[in-house]
């Protein structure tokens, strides 16, 4: 369908006049839109051949958070000369290999991948509204952030694209060196779109030796048990507040600030500019310090309505007084 329309377009296009012209360009066009429906598929999103887009279902899409260990193993990749997927994977143990795998920015044949503080390095496919960087540890705090291009275990090419933890020079260096150390050759190209530079061997970047530091959050190491429990607790707040204002209200709160307001696993999930997941504290805070506002600005507004309305009554019974001193006279 797209070839015939472009087909019919093209006839009063000089530049396309040319028959062989058309036909690459329609065949161009055509290979571009059979990439764009593949990429599409592998995130899982709801499209069919001709590019229709189920609109319902992908209302309906939730973000997955690995929050047990049997997810977070599977997603678990080995440093140890190259880079071997876990036994608990759907290719137990294989060397990594990215070909067929997906990130919404990159394409196919990347993954995007974090590192916990301890050094754990975690790998998947990201799967917009679907599977993020905060899905693989459930929003805990990570020491490196980013996407992986592999083939046979070995790296070709990384990035330290995230929107949810924003790492930086810093943490990408954090993650040379748990790579390193595990006997991987930093010979691969390296994009730091943090600071707009690139690397044609990722060894032009690797510094010092110091241990690894957690970055984009005050939560430090928190565990899965904690991160669960936050969700909950957060949730809670955020119902009963809807309850009382409505859910648009309170999603304006957190959006207006840059904060992010998304449906998760547990419920709605508020996470701040950086993407770490917000504490109870912060959530309450940012509520009653918009909703109070408003409060008083409406006490004031009663105050007012009262006093005015007392000035009324009292001119009305001096206005009586004097008719009734009148009519006595």
């Amino acid at each position: 369908m797209l070839g015939i329309i472009l087909k019919k377009i093209s006839e009063d296009w000089n530049i396309l006049k040319k028959a062989p012209v058309r036909e690459k360009v329609i065949a161009a066009i055509d290979n571009l839109l059979k990439s764009a429906i593949e990429k599409s598929k592998l995130e899982e999103m709801p499209i069919d051949e001709q590019g229709n887009v189920n609109e319902e279902q992908l209302k309906s899409r939730l973000v997955q958070y690995d929050e047990t260990k049997e997810e977070q193993d599977k997603t678990q990749v080995t440093v140890s000369s190259t880079l071997n997927r876990s036994p608990q994977h759907d290719t137990p143990s294989a060397p990594v290999d990215t070909t067929n795998s997906v990130t919404h920015q990159k394409g196919k044949g990347w993954e995007i991948f974090v590192m916990s503080p301890t050094g754990d390095l975690h790998m998947a496919s990201h799967k917009i509204g679907k599977y993020h960087h905060s899905s693989l540890l459930a929003g805990a705090a990570t020491a490196a952030a980013g996407s992986i291009k592999a083939s046979g275990g070995k790296i070709e090419e990384m990035n330290d694209k995230s929107g949810h933890y924003k790492p930086g020079p810093a943490q990408m260096k954090q993650v040379l060196h748990r790579l390193q150390k595990g006997g991987i050759n930093l010979d691969f190209k390296l994009d730091l779109g943090s600071v707009q530079t690139t690397y044609n061997k990722a060894s032009e970047l690797f510094g010092d030796e110091s241990g690894l530091q957690t970055f984009g959050s005050e939560l430090g190491a928190i565990n899965r048990s904690e991160a669960k429990t936050r969700l909950v607790k957060v949730r809670d707040i955020l119902k009963k507040f809807i309850d009382v204002k409505g859910e648009a209200s309170v999603k304006e709160v957190f959006t207006s600030i840059g904060w992010k307001y998304e449906i998760g696993q547990f419920g709605i999930v508020i996470r701040g500019a950086n993407g770490v997941l917000a504490t109870e504290q912060e959530v309450l805070e940012k509520l009653n310090q918009k909703f109070d506002t408003n409060q008083e600005e409406e006490g004031k507004e009663d105050t007012k309505e009262e006093d005015d309305g007392g000035k009324s009554d009292t001119h009305s019974e001096e206005d009586e007084n004097k008719e009734d001193t009148k009519e006595e006279d």
